[in-house]
């Protein structure tokens, strides 16, 4: 099985990573053939992605975590990243993003395991897993962006703070941004 994950993965980023830069559209001559090659993208990302969450379903890790929550803030990160990263091209995004992603993380048996839990009378676990899933997710989605992007851990707009009287806040208008 990791064997095939690891395969895909390979095929996956040898077909789609070194085509044009971000900026450009390959020239393959036909709107047809961007089409059938955008598809092709997608595919071998959602296999790889469903591998990938098959994996590790079945992993012996997940008596320590939740297999939904791992591959939700690894998505998260991943699809996090790749949307503001610049030196990928557009369909290795789009396969990625639209096939790796979407088939990786899961919103329907996060929420089936929620009602589950509640169920069962388990409302503090169910309550964790909620908490944990949305917090880690967001998180994990921010902290990809962060670092597609190169920078450290928060962008320029949240690490402008004005101190004004012992309390703290967001700078948000530009003369407020100059005073800092």
């Amino acid at each position: 099985m990791a064997q095939t994950l690891l395969r895909t993965l390979v095929l996956v980023l040898l077909v789609f990573l070194p085509h044009a830069e971000a900026t450009s559209v390959p020239p393959l001559g036909s709107r047809q053939q961007s089409v059938l090659f955008d598809c092709a993208a997608i595919g071998c990302g959602a296999v790889a992605g469903a591998l990938l969450r098959f994996s590790a379903s079945k992993s012996p890790l997940k008596q320590k975590i939740s297999p939904t929550l791992f591959v939700n803030v690894l998505g998260s990160f991943i699809l996090g990243f790749s949307t503001v990263a610049s030196r990928f091209s557009p369909r290795f995004k789009l396969g990625l993003g639209v096939g790796f992603c979407g088939s990786l993380t899961t919103f329907s048996t996060y929420s089936v395991e929620v009602v589950n839990l509640v169920e069962n009378d388990q409302i503090p676990k169910a309550f964790a897993h909620v908490l944990g899933n949305n917090a880690l997710s967001c998180g994990a989605a921010f902290a990809g962006i962060c670092a597609g992007r190169g920078r450290g851990p928060a962008p320029a707009a949240f690490a402008r703070i004005k101190k004004t009287k012992g309390t703290n806040f967001l700078a948000g208008s530009n003369k407020a941004k100059n005073d800092l």
